[in-house]
């Protein structure tokens, strides 16, 4: 089995201050997909 760790998503990177409610998903081919909701403020709700 191999195993990377790998940062995807970094915060204040381009127009985006951090980025919230990570996901992660497999396929049944076993591709994984991650996604964010990108904030381009502090966040605060």
């Amino acid at each position: 089995m191999f195993i990377c760790r790998q940062h995807l998503f970094q915060a204040r990177d381009g127009i985006y201050h951090h980025s919230r409610i990570p996901r992660l998903l497999i396929t049944p081919g076993g591709r994984i997909l991650a996604t964010v909701e990108a904030r381009r403020s502090k966040g605060d709700d």
